[in-house]
């Protein structure tokens, strides 16, 4: 009987890891895109603030 205990218990260690490697390997293939995502949201700041700079200097020069 407790062969069979530990043997139900060892599967489940078992299955539980693969469990956290799947959610590991997804996470991780998730960080690409993430990080594009936030270079692209800087790219997208910089541009809305080049803008308004140069929105700010036309007024300016119109005064």
């Amino acid at each position: 009987m407790q062969a069979a205990k530990e043997g139900v218990q060892e599967t489940m260690e078992v299955s539980e890891l693969e469990v956290l490697k799947e959610i590991r390997d997804a996470l991780v293939a998730q960080r690409p895109a993430a990080a594009e995502r936030a270079e692209a949201a800087a790219a997208a700041t910089t541009a809305c603030s080049a803008g308004a700079l140069a929105r700010t200097r036309v007024g300016r020069q119109a005064d």
